[in-house]
């Protein structure tokens, strides 16, 4: 059997043909963001604590951001 991302492979032509370049599809900066947000220590938060525990967490990396820039 066929992993999901070898069995891709064998469609790529015809993925190509239809959706043209992949820089104009691919999700990789999505893709990215979200390995960020599962890095977040939630501390088994619930209940809408998670929510503002991933926007405290966004926040101070952003800050941080403007602080090196």
């Amino acid at each position: 059997h066929l992993k999901p991302n070898h069995h891709l492979a064998m469609h790529y032509e015809a993925i190509f043909r239809r959706f043209g370049p992949v820089y104009a599809w691919w999700l990789f900066a999505f893709e990215r963001f979200n390995g960020q947000l599962e890095k977040v220590n939630l501390n088994g938060h619930a209940k809408g604590e998670m929510e503002l525990t991933l926007l405290r967490d966004w926040i101070s990396k952003q800050r941080l951001n403007e602080l090196v820039s």
